[in-house]
């Protein structure tokens, strides 16, 4: 019936794969990625120097399945800065879904400004943002990495910029621990093994191994139980053919210790989620959940859909869940035709025009399709093709486009059959809309693939929250990433 998964969790973890670590000036590097073991594609990276300045470029593409559907994933980035790190330009395509999306930033160092040009679904959108300080470019940071390991330095971190994550800097932590070693092409080798951090996804370890010139050799990230592998290959791995692509949906279906009846008319319920031992997971409460820790592997979670509790936010706070965004282009003129077409009558309380506009995007999307990794808005809006990320993007869009404040929601939803599985958990993501009920604002699910009937239910289990910024949301979403293949329910009660 639905749970179309595992959208945000693919956007996840490719950023769990931005290379830590920069590579030596005027060379090119080829990496094979791995994934549960399976070859899944290549990351090829550049760094050259030419006219006093310095260029580095990155294209990954790989592919896995959802059920028995291949889902293709492309990035390719671009950053020019000058001999001493001061950046110039920068760029980067992604392609998530049937249409690329487009960043470009001219950095102004004389104005401290950087004019950013996105391309999303066809639509151009222009701004220009204040320039971060205390960062470091590409380059700049592999000279400084050499700088501080040369000096016998154990902990390393700085600040840097990839587009393909956000127009914004994040911060890498770098843990530098002993040689160790590991198999390159087929060869042990001696390697030293740095363990790196990130604010994007601040609950992932990547383990890096090095050679003596910096250069990496081999990367390890665990989202969940599912390891992710980038080795040092050569250029014939873009070629390379594999017939075991891993399958990235069925194989992370939840389930539970007992089956639920007429799920899609449940009220409420209580579950117990659990971790293996040694791994922790945060589980959040906001809107109708409520999250209690018993211990660091099991939360006790009640989703009340009839209570959803109040929320206090600052003018500013609110106004980010009004915000234009890449993701949810507010100026993109067929988007603010659909919202207007969404509630053509006008009339109703804000609670109605919220499920108007959810039975609008129940409609308007007419194919509903696995094979989109990740599309905007924008593109939704002129393909009607997707699941459910895409109904939850364009639902986004739509309730802000009406004035209603809206976020994403990415967590888990019972299905009594999908994909060949029945009575499990999948991998889903729906909408919010922040609504005044009793004289207090609460967020309130509103789930676009469902049919009218059935706005919400309580078998939607929040795992993390979007606001779909530019400056990147990912971080709240790392309970995703941890979940992917551990997480387990017991059903306590339902009503």
């Amino acid at each position: 019936m639905l749970v179309r998964s595992l959208r945000f969790a693919l956007a996840l973890l490719v950023m769990s794969l931005l290379s830590p670590l920069a590579i030596a000036q005027d060379r090119e590097l080829w990496y094979r990625m791995l994934m549960q073991d399976a070859p899944v594609g290549w990351v090829h990276t550049t760094e050259k120097s030419a006219d006093g300045k310095i260029t580095t470029m990155t294209r990954t593409k790989m592919s896995i399945k959802r059920g028995a559907i291949a889902i293709g994933i492309e990035m390719t980035s671009e950053f020019v800065e000058t001999l001493d790190g001061t950046p110039v330009s920068a760029s980067a395509v992604t392609k998530m879904g049937a249409i690329p999306s487009t960043t470009s930033v001219i950095f102004d160092a004389e104005k401290k400004v950087m004019r950013v040009t996105s391309v999303q679904g066809g639509v151009e959108s222009k701004s220009e943002k204040p320039m971060p300080t205390g960062w470091l470019t590409p380059a700049a940071a592999n000279r400084y990495m050499k700088k501080q390991l040369a000096a016998g330095e154990k902990a390393i971190e700085y600040s840097t910029m990839d587009l393909t994550n956000s127009v914004a800097v994040f911060h890498l932590n770098h843990k530098v621990g002993e040689m160790e070693n590991v198999r390159v092409k087929g060869k042990e080798v001696q390697a030293l093994r740095i363990d790196v951090t990130n604010s994007i996804m601040p609950g992932i370890v990547t383990v890096e191994h090095i050679d003596a010139d910096l250069t990496p050799l081999r990367t390890l990230a665990k989202m969940g139980a599912i390891p992710v592998v980038t080795e040092l290959a050569d250029a014939s791995v873009e070629n390379e053919k594999s017939d075991k692509t891993p399958e990235l949906m069925v194989s992370t279906f939840v389930v539970p210790d007992k089956p639920i009846e007429n799920a899609r008319k449940a009220a409420k319920a209580t579950y117990l989620l659990s971790m293996p031992a040694g791994e922790t997971l945060t589980i959040p409460s906001a809107g109708p959940q409520n999250a209690t820790s018993i211990d660091a592997q099991s939360t006790r979670v009640v989703v009340d859909q009839r209570n959803p509790a109040p929320m206090e936010y600052t003018p500013d706070e609110r106004e980010k869940f009004l915000a234009s965004t890449a993701a949810v282009n507010l100026k993109d003129e067929e988007i603010q035709k659909l919202s207007a077409q969404a509630l053509k009558d006008g009339a109703g309380s804000t609670s109605d025009r919220a499920e108007a506009c959810r039975r609008y995007v129940y409609r308007f999307i007419n194919a509903k399709s696995l094979d989109t990794a990740f599309a905007t808005a924008s593109e939704v809006a002129r393909n009607r093709a997707g699941d459910c990320s895409e109904h939850g993007v364009l639902l986004t869009a739509l309730l802000r486009a009406a004035g209603i404040p809206a976020r994403g929601v990415v967590g888990v939803i019972y299905a009594d059959s999908f994909a060949g599985r029945e009575n499990i958990f999948g991998y889903h993501m729906w909408a919010q809309a922040l609504l005044t009920i009793d004289g207090k604002e609460r967020w309130v699910d509103f789930d676009g693939t469902l049919p009218p009937q059935f706005p919400r239910d309580a078998t939607h289990i929040a795992l993390g929250y979007t606001d779909f910024s530019d400056e990147g949301s990912l971080a709240s979403m790392s309970g995703v990433a941890a979940a992917m293949g551990q997480l387990q329910i017991k059903v306590e009660s339902v009503e």
